[in-house]
């Protein structure tokens, strides 16, 4: 199975339970684990795939860089974010509900799941 093909497979996976997080526009602290992080060039900025702990899709977007946030991020990380949902939307590639949020900022990382124990923000 291709890489693309296997991504599309996990993806497809947490839409079919995704809702919105939170309110659009109202800002908040939201506890959530990184999925996947990647630079886009037609962009020019860091893409953040995520979801929270009821299986919520979100993503968003930063000029940052993973290794370059106060507490450097890594796909699987668990981290406590301030951010706004700007968006609640259908994603056309999964098909999921995903929310899209702006103002990123990293208050704290819990690191991974370690031996089947999900961190927890403190």
């Amino acid at each position: 199975m291709a890489l693309a093909e296997s991504k599309s497979n996990i993806y497809a996976e947490y839409a079919r339970g995704s809702n919105y997080i939170g309110e659009e526009g109202v800002r908040g602290d939201f506890f959530v684990k990184i999925l996947q992080t990647q630079f886009n060039t037609r962009l020019d900025c860091y893409i953040y795939n995520l979801r929270d702990r009821d299986g919520n899709l979100g993503v968003f977007f930063s000029q940052v860089a993973p290794e370059s946030w106060r507490y450097p991020i890594k796909v699987n990380d668990c981290v406590l974010m301030k951010m706004t949902p700007k968006r609640h939307a259908v994603n056309t590639f999964h098909g999921g509900k995903e929310t899209t949020f702006n103002r990123p900022k990293l208050v704290s990382n819990q690191g991974r799941v370690v031996d089947g124990i999900e961190a927890r923000p403190l």
